[in-house]
């Protein structure tokens, strides 16, 4: 699903991941995405990914 959406996304690609859900930082890290930036919202704070195939390890 992932690569479906990105294969109609402008790049860099950019998300927002919770912090604390490290099973989802991890997971995007393994895919070529890169933290970009921490930032804090109600829901807790977060870390800014971005992705671009010339960063990508797949």
């Amino acid at each position: 699903m992932l690569a479906a959406c990105l294969a109609h996304m402008n790049r860099p690609a950019s998300l927002k991941c919770v912090t604390r859900n490290i099973a989802a930082h991890e997971f995007y890290l393994a895919r070529g995405w890169r933290v970009i930036s921490e930032g804090d919202r109600p829901e807790g704070p977060y870390l800014l990914m971005h992705f671009d195939e010339a960063h990508s390890l797949t």
